[in-house]
């Protein structure tokens, strides 16, 4: 694996996590 692949893993990675904390609060605003 070389440093692109690296690269291109760690923004789905961030992507992946900054969807599902934007999902979270989304649900934790409407239950409130």
């Amino acid at each position: 694996m070389d440093l692109q692949d690296s690269r291109i893993t760690v923004l789905r990675i961030t992507q992946l996590i900054m969807q599902s904390e934007r999902e979270w609060k989304i649900k934790h605003i409407l239950r409130n």
